[in-house]
């Protein structure tokens, strides 16, 4: 197999093979010239997919990658391990995982570094009525700098959320969700500072279907921020969003829609207001092809 390179002067060669029924192995050659010089990467890898019990499935993995060549960075490896799992087993809940332990060995000669990084993603959505559904959702990284001793790198997001829509009541929905967040980055590679920011989102969707096409979508979403950096005490900035929607339902295939938006900096005061104009092609019943144009310059993220 060959892949497309990102990069001009790259040639990436590679193969897979399936061993087995739940098997595979990998390989993966890359040469890349570039103006930091040349660089070639290796990576070898072997997965298995286990079958536990109707329903319940565990993947393992492990992969091996080289970096060598006269390029800056010099030679460097990286070995992987995995695990994941699915559980689709009963109607009324799905759930599924993945874990990961990455060890970087840095060429010391050049200034490289050992790392020990830690993933996890986790994912868990249920139904406890017919009316009622939840979702639930962990991710976790960490990046331990073993030449630093310290801790380089910290990701957390973890979400819940509901969504009710009442099957009597087929023209309301409701959704709600919170988000907490923290990253922890470094400031540069070499002097083990790093700046941590924490936030906490709230966000609630209310969804009105209105006779001859209309239907009506408001969002309300609250954000407050802290930024840690170094021993300086810590900054806050809370922020409100609100976008209130209106979807029409031209004809039996496209739907033309149009938001305002309004975004307010509770700490400074300051505000800003948009619109945002689209219009979509219903492929199929859960599918369509949309395009469209945002005249604000924020994002409802």
């Amino acid at each position: 197999l060959q892949r497309d390179a990102r990069l001009m002067g790259t040639t990436v060669l590679g193969g897979e093979q399936k061993v087995g029924k739940d098997s595979r192995a990998y390989g993966e050659y890359q040469l890349e010239n570039g103006v930091e010089g040349n660089r070639n990467r290796a990576v070898l890898g072997a997965g298995h997919r286990f079958q536990v019990t109707k329903g319940v499935n565990l993947d393992v993995a492990y992969e091996r990658s080289q970096t060598f060549g006269d390029a800056l960075g010099g030679k460097s490896s990286r070995d992987a391990l995995s695990t994941a799992f699915d559980f689709l087993r009963e109607k009324w809940v799905k759930a599924s995982g993945r874990y990961e332990l990455r060890f970087d060995n840095g060429d010391e000669r050049v200034g490289g570094q050992d790392k020990v990084q830690v993933l996890t993603t986790n994912l868990v959505d249920f139904t406890a009525t017919k009316d009622l559904s939840f979702l639930l959702k962990l991710n976790y990284s960490n990046t331990d700098n073993r030449t630093l001793a310290s801790t380089e790198a910290e990701m957390l997001e973890m979400s819940a959320g509901f969504a009710v829509r009442p099957r009597d009541w087929n023209w309301f929905n409701l959704l709600a969700k919170y988000t907490k967040f923290v990253e922890q980055r470094p400031t540069n590679l070499t002097d083990g500072f790093s700046e941590r920011v924490s936030s906490d989102i709230f966000a609630i969707i209310p969804i009105f279907d209105l006779p001859k096409g209309f239907q009506i979508v408001e969002k309300f979403a609250f954000k407050r921020e802290r930024e840690y950096f170094f021993d300086l005490p810590p900054g806050f900035s809370d922020t409100f969003l609100w976008i209130n929607r209106v979807n029409y339902h031209l004809t039996n295939w496209i739907d033309v829609s149009g938001e305002f938006r309004h975004l307010t900096n509770l700490a400074s005061g300051d505000t800003e207001n948009g619109f945002l104009l689209e219009a979509s092609v219903i492929l199929k019943k859960y599918m369509r092809l949309g395009v469209g144009y945002n005249f604000t310059r924020f994002t409802d993220d």
